[in-house]
């Protein structure tokens, strides 16, 4: 998957498509959660989904590459906890 996203960036692979379109199906999927959420009080309402998209994936993909190169560097399930522990604190109402 990493090597086909760094093709992707190569404009002659014709792959970037492909990557926006999993990006966008994951964003439609997250919505109806997101909005569910919103309504239920568990995120404030002023969060730009969309932002808060990339931010997760961003942070995800950052994760996963960083064990991919140095497995041994660090605990990859502590560090998901972590991230995770960071976007409910942050999107919690109240903050």
């Amino acid at each position: 998957l990493y090597r086909l996203m760094g093709e992707a960036l190569d404009p002659r692979k014709g792959l970037a498509g492909h990557f926006t379109n999993l990006h966008r199906l994951w964003r439609e999927q997250g919505r109806y959660w997101w909005d569910e959420a919103i309504e239920d009080g568990q995120i404030r309402p002023g969060v730009d989904q969309e932002a808060n998209a990339s931010v997760i994936i961003g942070a995800i993909r950052g994760i996963t590459l960083d064990w991919l190169i140095a497995p041994w560097s660090f605990d990859l399930d502590a560090a998901y906890e972590q991230q995770w522990e960071m976007l409910v604190g942050w999107l919690a109402p109240g903050q």
